[in-house]
């Protein structure tokens, strides 16, 4: 397009016709530079206050984080201590425990085996589920054989077992028993009759105490 006017002249395509000198102002770039420094400190010292603030936050949170990790450790630690000390305190108590009632079983089978009185289980058809040595003794009763033989009332003893389940509560009363081996033999014996739990299943527990006369059991 410059050729179009400077052909006229004999120049063409190619050929240098002058040169051109630019010369920016100094004073502008240079004030221009130093605002823009200017600037940037003051950028710089904005941003790091709240650069050093958040590093601060964070750390601050990671170090309370960390702390709060390890206080926790130590108290499931402290924990786990106490309860193992309390399973082991809890063990030796049942251990204990076990051991005074193993005492206590051993002392009353001696009690029942050697006490003078009958004493049997029963269950609702009358058979002896488990009895002492008293019961053989006086009776000719053992477990397995059934007891309704022995009472010299029997619809008054089975009206009495009657209450006795249906009621659940405790019966005392005087009664006339004989010898299941030697039916001729009989005893005026002081009847006791509870409602006890044996092997999972309701029965009755027979206490007989052994009077020797009428005026004795009235005493």
């Amino acid at each position: 397009s410059c050729l179009s006017c400077h052909t006229t002249q004999g120049l063409k395509e190619g050929d240098v016709l002058g040169g051109l000198s630019i010369i920016p102002p100094q004073n502008k770039v240079g004030t221009a530079y130093h605002e823009l420094g200017k600037e940037m400190i003051f950028l710089l010292f904005l941003m790091a206050p709240l650069c050093l603030a958040t590093v601060i936050f964070f750390s601050l949170r990671l170090l309370r984080s960390l702390r709060e990790r390890a206080i926790s450790t130590r108290e499931k630690e402290a924990l786990l201590v106490n309860m193992e000390d309390l399973v082991e305190k809890r063990t030796q108590e049942l251990r204990a425990s076990q051991h005074e009632n193993n005492r206590e079983r051993r002392l009353l089978r001696n009690v029942v085996e050697a006490a003078p009185a009958v004493m049997m289980v029963c269950d609702a058809e009358h058979n002896i589920l488990a009895c002492n040595p008293g019961a053989q003794n006086y009776l000719g009763l053992q477990v397995g054989g059934n007891c309704i033989n022995i009472w010299e009332d029997r619809p008054a003893f089975e009206k009495l077992c009657a209450e006795v389940r249906q009621m659940q509560s405790c019966y005392r009363t005087p009664v006339m028993v004989r010898d299941c081996h030697e039916g001729e033999r009989r005893f005026h014996m002081l009847l006791t009759a509870s409602p006890v739990t044996y092997r999972n299943q309701p029965v009755i527990l027979f206490w007989l105490q052994d009077f020797t006369t009428q005026t004795r059991l009235r005493l």
